[in-house]
Order: C-alpha cells, then sequence, then structure tokens
C-alpha cells in the first residue's frame, strides 16, 4: 500500500511540474490509516512552499452542525488563501451602574 501510493505521488508531481496534469486540487480517498495525509504532505512539500496543504477530516465534512459545501468552500478559500472580512460593531465605555430588580414571578417560581 504505502509503496505504491509513494509511487503514485511521484507520478502526480512529474505530471504537475510538466504542466500535464489539469485542475487544482487532488482528492485522495481511502480507510482511516493508509497514509492519504503524509501522500499529500509529501506531493505539496515536493511541489515547493507556494503549494498550500489544507488536510480535511471526514468528520467535518460530515457534521450535522455545517453544510458540507460550506465546509469545502472553507477549505478552498484556506487552499488559495483567500479571507474573508466582516464588519462587526464594537461599542467602548465604561459601566458605571448596574441595578438588579427583581419582578414578581408570573409563573409562580416552577417555569
Amino acid at each position: 500500500g504505502q509503496d505504491d501510493a509513494r509511487v503514485a505521488g511521484g507520478i502526480v508531481v512529474e505530471l504537475i511540474k510538466s504542466k500535464r496534469m489539469a485542475g487544482r486540487a487532488i482528492l485522495l480517498a481511502g480507510p482511516p490509516g493508509t497514509g492519504k495525509t503524509a501522500t499529500a504532505l509529501g506531493i505539496a512539500k515536493e511541489l515547493g512552499p507556494k503549494v498550500p496543504f489544507c488536510p480535511m477530516v471526514g468528520s467535518e465534512v460530515y457534521s450535522a452542525e455545517v453544510k458540507k459545501t460550506e465546509v469545502l468552500m472553507e477549505n478552498f478559500r484556506r487552499a488559495i488563501g483567500l479571507r474573508i472580512k466582516e464588519v462587526k460593531e464594537g461599542y467602548e465605555g465604561e459601566v458605571v451602574e448596574l441595578r438588579v430588580e427583581e419582578t414578581e414571578n408570573p409563573l409562580g417560581g416552577y417555569g
């Protein structure tokens, strides 16, 4: 497995350096522990410092909290170095007094 992956990684590097490979990303898929991350890191380092290495974990993509397309787009943005800036408002000041006011609970304390 590892030897075949290293040979394939070398072929990919040769194709990219000779400009015979189209595309801007490589997707390595397979079961855990098969050396996908190590192979990708080796390819990125071999291609030079301008080639980004952005590893992804399957649990990020298949998370119930975030859409799959959002995760993929964020990783592509990270790969090309795109930063999206958001405008946020901030308030400055000094808190001069805090006062607690208790009101009667309409539920009688059960709720």
